[in-house]
């Protein structure tokens, strides 16, 4: 029963979007991160 459901869920497009939300969010999280690190880090400061 779940295992169909999950079938259905990773087909629907609805998925997709959702999905490609968190590789968004994913990303803007590290690039925050990234920056952050960086500027920590700058010797010249």
């Amino acid at each position: 029963m779940q295992a169909n459901f999950f079938k259905f869920l990773l087909g629907t497009p609805l998925y997709k979007f959702f999905n490609k939300k968190s590789i968004v969010q994913d990303f803007l999280m590290y690039n925050e991160f990234a920056t952050t690190f960086t500027k920590e880090s700058d010797p010249v400061r």
